[in-house]
């Protein structure tokens, strides 16, 4: 039974080498609650409202990442949001900021009427929202495979329409065929090396968001918010 697996395995491992090789992304315009990928795809999926362009979204404030438990992860997850918004956007109210207003205003953003006095005091009308749809993480001696799959909405603050968002599996693979005893060790060692390799995931989780932010309409020269970088110096509420 273990054989059967191992060489399952194998032709998926032979596969995943052949097509990565090869691989392009695609953008396409479907509803990403619904779309599936193929295989092996690269794909991201999203839908641009009409509402994003009567409502131009000139200043966000990223939100805590959701789906995730792991502090690390969900700050992974929320700087790599606001560094790459902040490409797309006027101006991108990071989640480090965002602790410092929320201290600073002593409000709570669960409550509605603190989120109002919020919004009042930083003129941010929108919420970026990353969410952590999966990841895995499969190691078998002679492959290893990471799958990070993120979302990320942009929404009316006031009730939480989504104007615009999008999804994205970003998959990363190495190792090789068991063809040999030879070949298995250097497959072996390859696979091994990329399973502790500590950069994958910050890398993986930093080329999903900056696919998914490809797909925001980059309307910053119709915006009256001045263009400001993440990481620069804000205006005081």
């Amino acid at each position: 039974m273990k054989i059967e697996r191992i060489k399952k395995l194998a032709v998926m491992a032979g596969l995943g080498l052949v097509l990565t090789g090869c691989m392009t992304t695609t953008y396409s315009q479907a509803d990403p609650d619904s779309a599936s990928s193929l295989p092996f795809a690269r794909e991201v999926f999203y839908k641009v409202t009409d509402a994003y362009y009567t409502d131009l979204p000139e200043c966000v404030t990223v939100m805590p990442a959701k789906g995730v438990k792991n502090p690390k992860i969900s700050a992974m997850v929320e700087l790599a949001a606001a560094r790459h918004l902040s490409q797309r956007l006027g101006r991108v109210i990071g989640p480090a900021e965002r602790r410092h207003l929320v201290r600073k205003l002593v409000v709570d953003m669960n409550s509605a009427f603190d989120r109002n006095h919020y919004l009042a005091a930083t003129g941010c009308k929108h919420f970026a929202v990353p969410s952590v749809k999966t990841i895995d993480n499969t190691f078998v001696v002679f492959w290893s495979q990471m799958d990070v799959e993120l979302q990320l909405t942009i929404e009316r603050a006031g009730d939480g329409f989504q104007i615009w968002y999008a999804r994205h599996k970003a998959r990363r693979g190495d190792g090789g065929l068991p063809l040999s005893p030879l070949g298995l060790g250097g497959a072996a060692i390859s696979a091994g090396w990329v399973q502790g390799d500590g950069d994958r995931l910050p890398s993986m989780i930093d080329d999903a968001m900056r696919r998914i932010a490809m797909t925001i309409p980059d309307t910053r020269q119709f915006s009256a918010q001045p263009r400001q970088r993440f990481g620069a110096d804000r205006r005081k509420p």
